[in-house]
């Protein structure tokens, strides 16, 4: 039998899956537009056309500004654009990239609402997020209309109002967000304390970031003021190439006391601190790190993008559920490239485990595991795919040779 995780991972590591929980499908309130919340992250997509034509999914990122298109997503939609190009940094060690930059006119369109729009940045990130990822729609449209964004995670949907009164706000909890302008961005912050044990308590502004699958994720100076590698808490490094738009980046995963936001506590979570030394983590301007959606989805959520930015929460039936995740189970990360490449590409490993020494590689391509084609396993299938597994075999792709791994899969650590 499997032991319970002991550390649990973040979004930077894995693809996205939707959520497995069963739903019995309801009518959605009026002005409500559907979305799409992927498991085990619960990261936010929006379904949405371009110009009225080409359907696709969009990550919602409330830690970046403007539209972007995955460059696979443009390149098999689209005829080409008028385009420039943009230097664009994140998550990573890497540095800022020169990108393509579409300087034309495009609508964003979704339910009812409309962004026309230019400057949409065309860059590369299925390879992190897997083919369901599109594209990322950021704060831009909501914030320069003042819209109060409401999103229940339960079922599936999100409205926009146009004013705070219009909504019950019966069982909220109000939270000052500090809005800070910085060039041509604009970021949310909201404060967190972080109880990491009977002795250590972190208090500090985190980013608002729905663009983040992780729980809380310290920043490296964070990390360094209170001297967290000095834990000596059950915890696991990991490495992944491409984890964002700065490419390879390190984390220290471990478990916490609890968190608290808005006079909300969450038990036994498990977080992570960044160990890069360069890119956004390890920048001042990310504060005390990311806030992201594996603590999000544990509220119903109000987001005012008013002159006097607030968030709401609420707790709802996912409140205080497990911070469970199989990943670290496995031993290490992938993106599901099914539709496009024909597999599962690795993406990066937890040290010390069976995965991390079977001799895999990142960038190896995963078509069987244990005599099942990936072709035949659905991305909604995946998470309780790999619950029920205790030992794999894998025959994956490297530069064209087919190499099986054989290795038991971690119970704890």
């Amino acid at each position: 039998m499997k032991k319970p995780l002991l550390i649990f991972s973040l979004f930077i590591l894995f693809c996205s899956f939707k959520n497995t929980q069963a739903q019995v499908a309801k009518p959605l309130p009026e002005g409500a537009v559907p979305i799409v919340v992927t498991y085990p992250n619960y990261s936010i997509f929006i379904p949405a056309k371009i110009n009225d034509s080409v359907e696709g999914h969009f990550y919602f990122d409330t830690g970046a500004g403007n539209l972007s298109f995955d460059s696979t997503f443009y390149a098999n939609a689209f005829s080409p654009f008028s385009k420039s190009s943009a230097r664009v940094g994140g998550v990573g060690t890497g540095g800022t990239q020169t990108v393509p930059r579409i300087v034309d006119s495009l609508d964003f369109i979704f339910g009812d609402h409309v962004h026309r729009t230019t400057n949409i940045n065309i860059s590369n990130r299925k390879i992190a997020h897997g083919d369901f990822y599109d594209g990322m729609i950021g704060h831009q449209f909501f914030s320069e209309n003042k819209y109060v964004m409401e999103i229940n995670y339960i079922d599936e949907y999100m409205i926009l109002h146009d004013d705070i009164s219009s909504i019950d706000l019966s069982g909220y909890t109000k939270i000052e967000k500090k809005k800070e302008n910085r060039g041509a961005g604009l970021k949310f912050y909201v404060p967190v304390t972080i109880q990491v044990n009977d002795t250590l308590t972190i208090e500090e502004e985190f980013l608002f970031d729905t663009g983040s699958g992780n729980s809380v994720y310290i920043s490296m100076p964070t990390a360094k003021k209170y001297n967290l590698s000095g834990l000596s808490n059950n915890k696991v490094r990991a490495v992944t190439n491409s984890a964002g738009f700065s490419g390879r980046t390190t984390a220290i995963y471990f478990r916490a006391n609890s968190i608290i936001i808005g006079g909300h506590t969450l038990n036994n979570i498990g977080l992570a601190y960044s160990e890069d030394q360069s890119g956004s983590m390890a920048s001042p301007h990310v504060s005390g790190g990311l806030l992201g959606t594996r603590t999000l989805h544990h509220f119903d959520m109000i987001i005012d993008f008013g002159d006097e930015p607030a968030l709401y929460l609420k707790p709802n039936r996912n409140f205080g559920t497990p911070f469970e995740d199989v990943s670290v189970y496995r031993g290490f990360g992938y993106a599901d490239r099914s539709q496009t490449l024909k597999g599962w590409v690795v993406r990066g490993f937890f040290d010390g485990t069976n995965a991390h020494h079977s001799g895999m590689q990142a960038g190896d391509k995963i078509i069987f595991v244990n005599g099942i084609s990936v072709l035949d396993i659905p991305f909604e299938e995946q998470h309780d795919f790999w619950k029920n597994l205790e030992e794999v075999e894998l025959i994956v792709l490297r530069d064209d040779e087919e190499l099986k791994f054989e290795f038991e899969l971690n119970p704890s650590l």
